[in-house]
């Protein structure tokens, strides 16, 4: 969206691409094959890619009406969840990170395991959590971003 300084709701549609006198000569490309999915070697990898475009495409089933269950609930497949005896941020950590000690200073074991967060706050903790456990020690950089006169 573009900004518009101290604009309103009206400002900022009018000034959106498709209220400009470009639109018209605007082509719209719809993509239609997962490329990722093709490039991936794991049969694994495979599945997931594609459970999760369902999942965005809303082409999952909902979970069955039950009392206190959002009818836009959907089943995660057994295998892709905790065990209740995991079900805490250490236990997703172990989960995910399960062998990292064999693989120590290997980047592309740690490129390849994900732990999404909503809010930055959470990916704080998250973050923290994992440097805790994977390393004994951690060191913080801090950076500035203005210089100040001496």
């Amino acid at each position: 969206m573009p900004v518009i300084p101290k604009g309103g709701r009206e400002d900022i549609v009018s000034a959106s691409l498709p209220q400009s006198h470009l639109w018209q000569h605007v082509t719209i490309l719809r993509l239609h094959i997962n490329m990722r999915v093709m490039a991936t070697n794991s049969e694994k990898q495979r599945e997931f890619a594609k459970w999760v475009l369902n999942v965005g495409d809303n082409n999952l089933p909902a979970i069955a009406k039950e009392e206190g269950v959002d009818p836009d609930w959907i089943k995660i497949p057994s295998h892709m969840r905790l065990q209740a005896e995991d079900c805490s941020l250490r236990g997703l950590i172990r989960t995910i990170y399960s062998d990292h000690r064999c693989h120590s200073g290997d980047a592309m074991y740690l490129m390849q395991r994900n732990i999404l967060a909503p809010k930055n706050t959470d990916v704080d903790e998250v973050n923290n959590a994992i440097l805790e456990s994977l390393y004994e020690e951690s060191h913080m950089y801090l950076s500035a971003n203005s210089l100040t006169p001496t």
